[in-house]
């Protein structure tokens, strides 16, 4: 399999087959105007683990290591944002109301 096909592999399954924004038909490349920098990553990680002297299957093997790391990375940051977050008015306003003298005040009574 030839580093084109791959990528032509990935923008099958990708919406409108954005990645091939980023690609240039030999390589990975920049595109101001596209405006989809997940497909662009895509692309690049694809072309940065590419192993030409390697076949088929352990190329596509590679792809899946690869994007399912990125998928397992992505989760860790959707999981940060399903936990409660202290805003930072919060923390400030308490902060602001308990000095150390008071706190020492509660703690001697």
């Amino acid at each position: 399999m030839k580093l084109s096909d791959l990528i032509h592999k990935a923008a099958a399954g990708y919406p409108d087959a954005r990645l091939l924004a980023y690609w240039d038909g030999r390589r990975a490349v920049s595109n101001p105007v596209g405006g989809d920098t997940l497909a662009e990553f895509i692309v690049r990680e694809l072309c940065d683990t590419f192993d030409a002297k390697a076949g088929t299957a352990a190329q596509v093997a590679e792809a899946v290591r690869v994007l399912t790391k990125a998928k397992a990375d992505l989760g860790a940051v959707v999981s940060t944002f399903s936990t409660p977050v202290e805003s930072s008015k919060t923390r400030t306003t308490t902060a602001g109301c308990c000095s150390l003298a008071s706190l020492l005040d509660l703690a001697v009574r």
